[in-house]
């Protein structure tokens, strides 16, 4: 599956990161524009990665290595499910599983908000490095 501007996440984590314990800041939906046109979904996500350091010591810490908020959009949805949006959402993964021309989407909740839908194409916005933004 592409995903378009793949590469602004891949050059900020090294590879598509793992979703497992991201948080959902924001789903905004928007309309076509044009008939026949279907709708937008926006979505925030903040994902951060933890490296182990001094194993096997007293010391023994978990180091955030990685910390940005990616912004990804998906192009004509249907069969929109969202549930339980709070404000901690909190997702296991973000799954993308191909269906002919079309994409379903699966935010797998572990607390918050649920989300599935199907959509024509997944692209990347932006991605800000929160690392930066925090120091």
């Amino acid at each position: 599956m592409e995903i378009a501007n793949e590469e602004q996440v891949t050059r900020h984590f090294g590879e598509w990161p793992s979703f497992h314990d991201a948080e959902v800041i924001s789903i905004e939906t928007r309309r076509g524009e044009a008939p026949g046109e279907y709708a937008d979904l926006l979505a925030s996500i903040h994902v951060r990665r933890y490296t182990p350091a001094n194993v096997g010591t007293a010391q023994f810490e978990m180091e955030k290595t990685h910390d940005a908020l990616i912004s990804l959009r998906f192009r004509s949805i249907s069969e929109l499910n969202l549930s339980g949006f709070n404000h901690q959402n909190v997702i296991d993964d973000l799954v993308f599983l191909e269906e002919g021309e079309r994409v379903r989407v699966t935010f797998e909740s572990i607390f918050g908000v649920e989300c599935t839908f199907s959509c024509a194409q997944v692209g990347v916005v932006a991605v800000m490095n929160r690392m930066q933004a925090n120091a």
